[in-house]
């Protein structure tokens, strides 16, 4: 690696560590982008844009436009990203969909802001404390591990597995060619028992730092210690210890874990919500 990209990796990783350190609360724990965005004064619009990744514009005022079509965990990475332009006060920027192995167009503002982003939402305080508090050891690590930690950091199961290993160096590479090897659909289905191609939240007793946010039809694997509270979700299923639930209408809820008496909110949009993220929320 060059110099130059080692001084904007440095760069992002001090700039990351610093916002976080805005976070009130526990810092080191996972967080709401989203609503830490918007604390920011920049708002956040999700638009119906299939070629689209995310656009940052700084005027009239700052925005972040994502695109609804995208899965959720690529959502809140690429408006992490957006987020790192607004931070590094660059101009107007559009990402749209590309070959992520295309290495022929680099360009010093978007690597930056790619490295900040992932540093933002796991540096190794967090993603080392997420796998200690689950009891995980990341030299014998299973997929649905490193699935369960990213569900809670609200990143994609691939996009953690690689931060883990090009990043952080806390797996070796025979570690990430194994946990690479394994299709997001197969740990889906090792949860449901069934394939499931929609979006699959996996809610552990371990649990922390931010709300459960979903969109109707989304599903849930939650432990069945936990008790719901409210009626925007709805019990479909129950498979070993975990409750199965479906994001049944728009609103607010928890779910309280009757052990610690510990609860969540659960949040739930409409299915591909297009709008203002601080509407996204509200019942119909």
């Amino acid at each position: 690696m060059s110099n130059s990209k080692k001084k904007l990796i440095e760069k992002a990783l001090i700039t990351a560590l610093r916002e976080r350190k805005k976070i009130s609360n526990h810092p080191y724990k996972p967080f709401c982008l989203y609503d830490f965005i918007e604390k920011q004064e920049v708002e956040i619009k999700f638009v119906n844009i299939s070629s689209l990744e995310g656009i940052y514009s700084k005027e009239p005022g700052p925005l972040i436009l994502l695109s609804s079509l995208r899965p959720h965990g690529r959502q809140y990475y690429n408006c992490a990203h957006e987020y790192g332009h607004h931070v590094f006060e660059h101009g107007m920027e559009l990402d749209e969909i590309t070959n992520n192995h295309d290495t022929s167009s680099y360009n010093p503002n978007e690597f930056l802001v790619d490295a900040f982003a992932g540093f933002l939402l796991m540096p190794k305080s967090t993603v080392k404390r997420a796998f200690n508090i689950r009891d995980v050891g990341l030299k014998k690590v299973k997929p649905i591990d490193v699935y369960r930690v990213a569900s809670n950091i609200g990143v994609g199961y691939k996009t953690l597995a690689f931060h883990l290993y090009r990043s952080l160096r806390m797996i070796d590479r025979s570690v990430y060619r194994k946990l690479s090897k394994v299709k997001v659909s197969s740990i889906k289905e090792e949860i449901l028992g069934q394939r499931f191609p929609g979006e699959l939240i996996f809610v552990d007793k371990q649990w922390e730092g931010r709300p459960i946010d979903l969109q109707v039809n989304d599903l849930i694997a939650v432990s069945d210690d936990y008790e719901i509270e409210e009626s925007y979700l709805k019990k479909i299923d129950q498979i070993d210890n975990n409750l199965i639930l479906k994001g049944h209408k728009t609103g607010i809820g928890r779910i309280k874990l009757n052990s610690s008496k510990e609860a969540h909110f659960v949040r739930v949009s409409r299915d591909k919500y297009n709008g203002f993220n601080k509407y996204k929320h509200l019942e119909e």
